[in-house]
């Protein structure tokens, strides 16, 4: 590929845009309508089929809104900055978005790659107290390589090649989740019916429940003992074993020390629950290494070994706060778990032996995971040295 006969432009002598706007709330008969509008919220996926609300052909009229046709790439400048997606149909759009017009010489597809390989920069740049945006000025600026069209088809071959071995791996993964989640159901049944007729006891009988010493605010250093939230746990219930999480809140190893004396630590095999949890997410603490965990937002099930194995325990209760997490979750302002709820949560008992059984096939099939864990992050991380190759 020859990077002589590429040129390199102002995004604003490339592309045109097209704005956006709402209709008034005010006038309920506009939102009544087939006409998809989307906004922010809409942006999930890059393909973007569906939007929360629709409008009338008088709304649009009557406000600054603007339909985009199909197969239009859009961009937000404020709110959910770096966002972009592709219509798959004709859409209006609120004053947050821009339909990008590009000319036959990018192709679409080329040109959502190269966006999507600067989102960290157009996110580092947004302005504002509250909610972030860029001005129309600054997207104009935006430097975009333009190669020959056929060597931007080329270059989007391969990219689309590493995502779709991505998300395939990835489809691998939620595979591997359904086989543990019917393993389970069929030595156990669900916990929450006990079809099978387990022993039932109170989660605090057998396990202690507790969480941690509360650490202050002006604790917190820039270096040291990690110091773990709840969005942290969930990074950490997603990794894959032994890789590098990024910790930005850490507290010093002195501290950690005295902490540790009054309130002790997590052994490896215990459970650390986010309090804010509808899904029912839950880690398995696998490491020995020095962490310590926000008090309320983390809670810590020290498992009992002569009644529970941590993998069968782990998928009780994934399930039990799955399906009822609306009920025991309480809060003035969020619904969250609070330990008397959980050390009073009515779990199943099986034989610690059919546990155990469990136990392994789970370790087997945790460890095919690993596996394709590793893979997904080489193959990002080759996806990621084209990008800069490409886009840098």
């Amino acid at each position: 590929m020859d990077r002589s006969k590429w040129e390199y432009k102002k995004l604003g002598e490339v592309a045109k845009f097209v704005g956006g706007g709402t209709p008034s709330k005010a006038n309920e008969d506009y939102y009544t309508g087939n006409i998809p509008w989307a906004t922010v919220r809409d942006m999930v996926n890059f393909n973007l089929s569906k939007t929360e609300l629709c409008i009338t052909d008088q709304a649009v009229k009557e406000s600054a809104t603007n339909i985009i046709p199909k197969d239009t790439i859009i961009i937000s400048t404020h709110v959910g900055l770096g966002k972009i997606c592709l219509l798959m149909q004709d859409t209006a759009i609120n004053q947050d978005l821009k339909g990008v017009i590009l000319p036959q010489s990018v192709d679409k597809m080329f040109f959502a790659a190269w966006y999507k390989s600067i989102a960290d920069y157009v996110i580092s740049n947004g302005k504002g107290a509250t909610v972030k945006g860029v001005t129309m000025k600054f997207v104009n600026d935006l430097k975009i390589p333009i190669p020959p069209i056929n060597d931007q088809q080329r270059i989007v071959a391969e990219l689309d090649c590493l995502n779709e071995m991505i998300a395939l791996k990835q489809e691998q993964l939620k595979e591997f989740d359904k086989l543990a989640q019917s393993i389970f159901y069929n030595m156990f049944g669900d916990p929450v019916t006990n079809e099978k007729e387990w022993d039932v006891i109170e989660l605090g009988d057998k396990c202690e429940v507790t969480s941690f010493k509360r650490v202050l605010i002006e604790d917190v250093v820039d270096s040291g003992v990690p110091f773990i939230r709840g969005t942290e746990l969930m990074a950490l219930s997603k990794a894959t074993k032994g890789e590098k999480i990024e910790f930005t809140l850490f507290i010093t190893p002195e501290h950690y020390e005295q902490v540790k004396a009054i309130s002790g630590v997590p052994a490896v095999g215990d459970l650390l629950i986010p309090s804010i949890n509808s899904e029912g997410n839950i880690w398995i603490l696998d490491t020995d290494e020095p962490r310590y965990y926000k008090d309320g937002r983390v809670l810590w099930v020290h498992v009992n070994h002569d009644a529970y194995t941590s993998e069968a325990l782990k998928f009780i209760m994934h399930i039990l706060l799955k399906k009822t997490y609306s009920v025991m979750a309480t809060g003035a302002t969020f619904a969250e778990l609070k330990l008397f709820v959980l050390r009073e949560l009515k779990t199943i008992l099986p034989p610690l032996a059919l546990q155990q059984q469990f136990a392994e096939k789970i370790q087997a099939i945790e460890a095919q995971k690993e596996l394709v864990k590793k893979s997904i992050a080489e193959t990002q991380q080759l996806l990621d040295s084209r990008m800069d190759y490409y886009f840098d």
